[in-house]
């Protein structure tokens, strides 16, 4: 049972397709496959005796849950005092869009009671090795491949916000994949995960959107820093050109190709608009200082959810802080911020305490990779409030940050029998979990 439940979780936060279920004011009401685990909370875990590493506190874990639901709080009275005043039923519907993927990480914290935390960010990596190459699959059979825009689709479904959002998506869980392929025991399973997260970056960077571009570059890049192995990513562009010099005649055919010629091209177009275009932001320059212009008019509370498509033609300022700042002011910020804050400072905490090379040390080393990658990624998209990506982080900190994540230490360090457990975890002491 408790097997086919944690796959369940795996594929539904996976997911990356939506259902239209409502609309209110021209503002559609979507319902993705992780909001179905809401449903879940039927089961109530029974586990009571806890063991956890010694100076390992929890008070640092339960900080970003306890300053999400604060978020949560907030939110609700903002929109409750809004639609009180304007009787704008979209303010309220913008309000949950805006507030739902922070749930998650309560909801995260939960169902790590149900279900072996450790175990699941584990599955949720294979879960997605599968859409990832369904998603590779399905633009494969779609008329008109290569020279389509490739993951656009997953079987008959449109991919939910496709390129920006849903390939970010994509690439904050490629460093999922390179910890999954890192605890592989053998070479095969090792390369076979690689190759699929390769395929994945293949899927991002066809998408040709820069912020999951980027966020991709920066995922890969803080992972392999977390586990010692910065110097990998140079080690393959070095040998990469020197590939390319030695089959100088086979690259040459291969520029022949005229689906070659035609990324080449796209290729080229998009990076000139990044780096030799009048305007490399794409018109967000604009946006973001007509978002901050609007905010010092209402500073404290923002605009409380109302639409930012009523002050200019876009219904986001395309940067995930500023929409935070527009929608519910410096306070709202300063909570939202809290709760970043926390969640980031209980994942170095927690990390800390895992013995190296063990599950949760590649783990949590990549959920730390995937959430630097999202910060960055929000200085372009409003990633955390888009359904998709901000229920997966929320729900994965979900899952880290709580004390049954931090009794799996003290049983994956047992297994490791050599000196630096005794480091990690000398004496355990032993909490009652409520009932």
């Amino acid at each position: 049972m408790n097997f086919l439940f944690s796959w369940l979780i795996a594929l539904l936060v996976t997911l990356p397709i939506a259902i239209r279920v409502a609309e209110f004011a021209d503002k559609p009401v979507d319902l993705v496959g992780s909001d179905l685990l809401f449903l879940l909370l039927v089961f109530v875990p029974r586990r009571r005796d806890l063991v956890i590493p010694r100076g390992l506190v929890l008070y640092r874990l339960s900080a970003a849950r306890l300053a999400a639901v604060a978020m949560l709080l907030y939110c609700s009275a903002l929109a409750a005092v809004a639609y009180a005043e304007s009787s704008e039923m979209s303010r309220v519907v913008s309000a949950i869009k805006f507030a739902k993927p922070l749930a998650f990480l309560p909801l995260g914290v939960y169902l790590a009671g149900v279900t072996p935390s450790i175990s699941m960010l584990r599955r949720i990596a294979l879960a997605f090795a599968g859409m990832s190459l369904a998603t590779l699959g399905t633009a494969t059979v779609t008329p008109g491949f290569p020279q389509i825009a490739w993951g656009a689709r997953l079987f008959a479904y449109p991919l939910y916000g496709y390129p920006n959002s849903a390939m970010t998506l994509f690439a904050i869980l490629v460093p999922f994949l390179l910890a999954a392929a890192d605890l592989c025991k053998t070479p095969m399973g090792k390369w076979s995960v690689r190759g699929i997260a390769g395929i994945t970056s293949m899927l991002v960077l066809m998408s040709l959107s820069r912020s999951s571009s980027g966020a991709l570059a920066c995922g890969v890049w803080m992972y392999l820093y977390f586990t010692g192995r910065i110097y990998f990513p140079m080690f393959a562009a070095v040998s990469g050109a020197m590939l390319l010099v030695m089959f100088s005649s086979a690259f040459e055919a291969l520029l022949g190709n005229n689906d070659v010629l035609m990324w080449v091209e796209r290729f080229t177009r998009r990076f000139s608009q990044t780096v030799g275009a009048a305007d490399p932001l794409s018109g967000r320059g604009g946006l973001w200082a007509l978002t901050i212009d609007l905010w010092s008019e209402r500073p404290l509370c923002g605009y409380a959810f109302e639409s930012f498509s009523n002050y200019a033609d876009f219904d986001t300022p395309h940067q995930q802080y500023l929409e935070i700042l527009f929608k519910s002011g410096a306070v709202g910020a300063a909570l939202y911020g809290i709760v970043l804050l926390s969640a980031w400072m209980g994942l170095v905490h927690l990390a800390r305490f895992s013995v190296p090379t063990t599950e949760p040390w590649y783990l949590l080393r990549a959920l730390m990779a995937a959430f630097i990658a999202t910060m960055v990624g929000n200085i372009s998209q409003p990633n955390l409030t888009y359904s998709v990506t901000g229920n997966f982080l929320f729900f994965s900190l979900g899952l880290a940050l709580n004390k049954h994540t931090a009794a799996a230490l003290v049983t994956y360090a047992s297994r490791v029998r050599r000196p630096q457990v005794e480091q990690t975890a000398p004496h355990p002491r032993r909490i009652r979990a409520a009932a």
